[in-house]
């Protein structure tokens, strides 16, 4: 249908632009003999006639199975067109529907971090008094309780005390305890690159 369309369309505008080309000549000639104002009004008579000629189909037996080939190619493309248009729609429903899921993944993951940085601020914030406790106690209680504990926690509460309390406390304890407290304390930042 779009086909035949097609080809009438293009059949009218060539005569259209054959009739144009024909009025700018007869235009001329017409301008050299003095009558290009009747001449005109009747060109523009017979333009009006041509435009509202309603279109004709191919009857030439040479052009039917041209036509029928490009109309079967028409539905083809058609259908073609109609299951692109499908899975496009299909697309962005699945696009809407991974964007909604990745919203809510950043949320959850936005929460996690909330959870994560409070519970390591509470922690902080518990290991800072403690260390202050075991900072304002007496050295000996101190040394006593530090004895027990592992080298390596002990190491983490003397390294973030001031350095008159922890040798007050390291005096109290046992040599071999201190050697090992006082190897990880000067270990902790051996790691860290110096460039």
């Amino acid at each position: 249908m779009r086909l035949s369309k097609f080809l009438e369309t293009e059949m009218l505008g060539r005569s259209l632009i054959a009739l144009v080309a024909g009025l700018f000549v007869a235009s001329a000639i017409m301008r050299g003999l003095g009558i290009g104002v009747v001449a005109l009004a009747n060109a523009q008579e017979q333009a009006s006639e041509i435009t509202e000629m309603p279109p004709q189909s191919c009857t030439n037996p040479d052009y039917v199975p041209i036509l029928d080939a490009l109309r079967t190619r028409e539905a083809e493309v058609e259908r073609k067109e109609a299951e692109i248009t499908e899975a496009v729609q299909l697309l962005e429903v699945a696009k809407s529907s991974i964007q909604g899921k990745l919203a809510e993944l950043k949320q959850a993951e936005q929460q996690l971090k909330d959870t994560i940085a409070q519970a390591q601020t509470a922690a902080e914030s518990d290991v800072s008094q403690l260390t202050s406790v075991y900072e304002n106690m007496k050295a000996k209680d101190a040394s006593a309780l530090f004895q027990k504990m592992d080298a390596e926690f002990a190491a983490g509460f003397l390294g973030r005390m001031s350095p008159k309390a922890a040798a007050d406390i390291m005096t109290g304890l046992e040599a071999d305890q201190a050697y090992a407290i006082s190897v990880l304390l000067a270990g902790r930042n051996m790691d860290i690159p110096l460039e």
